[in-house]
């Protein structure tokens, strides 16, 4: 997860996973530190992802539209 970057956006969603289902995902993995929706929302602003969407993770994931909504551009480059 910390070679792609990707340690808060998957926190986040254990975290919800953990809120819905009343498990203990992000303490067993011991990511409670991370997932912070505010950092999650600043990284989502960086160079890497400006104008990929137009939408926070928690609109994209809540739209009925999600399966059609696609990045502009590659939110990584070299992958």
């Amino acid at each position: 997860m910390e070679a792609h970057s990707v340690t808060h956006a998957v926190a986040w969603v254990l975290g919800h996973l953990d809120e819905t289902f009343h498990t203990g995902t992000l303490e067993l993995l011991a990511l409670e530190k991370h997932g912070d929706e505010e950092l999650l929302a600043a990284q989502m602003r960086s160079s890497g992802y400006v104008g990929a969407w137009g939408q926070s993770m928690r609109e994209r994931l809540q739209s009925k539209a999600r399966g059609s909504l696609r990045p502009v551009a590659p939110a990584h480059s070299g992958s």
